[in-house]
């Protein structure tokens, strides 16, 4: 999720996220289905929001112990991974007496939800862009797939 948004907002994420691109972000991805891909069996929730605080700033309790980790020595620990995206968010899925935070290079958007949100003007020529196409080339990609 971390090289879409780098390649759909052409900014570099090296040095964080300022709050009015965090607000941007946060705004379309809250309520959009992600997958997980750290985990062996392929999980899906749905988005509640992002962090105030990067990745490499987090901590949450271990079980029911007053004992805190960082996430990012938890999923070195337990999963093998090197969050390479410290300084960024993370996306907050769950309620909020449950909250269950995930750093944006371990999740995928999933294919085939619909977006009901208004795109900018630069999203709507690119749709534009990818669907317009002259009658005799969708005859021929109809023709095609017979």
């Amino acid at each position: 999720m971390s090289g879409r948004l780098d390649g759909n907002l052409r900014h570099s994420f090296e040095a964080g996220i300022c709050s009015d691109d965090s607000d941007s972000i946060e705004n379309a991805l809250n309520g959009v289905k992600i997958e997980v891909t750290h985990k062996k069996e392929k999980m899906q929730y749905r988005v509640s929001g992002l962090t105030s605080l990067p990745s490499s700033q987090i901590t949450f309790p271990i079980g029911n112990t007053r004992r805190t980790i960082k996430l990012v020595k938890y999923y070195k620990e337990t999963y093998g991974i090197d969050i390479k995206y410290t300084h960024l968010p993370c996306v907050q899925v769950g309620s909020t007496e449950r909250t269950t935070y995930f750093p944006m290079e371990v999740c995928h958007i999933v294919k085939g939800q619909r977006y009901s949100k208004s795109l900018n003007a630069s999203q709507v020529t690119e749709l534009r862009l990818d669907t317009c196409k002259h009658p005799q080339m969708r005859q021929d990609d109809i023709i095609a797939d017979f």
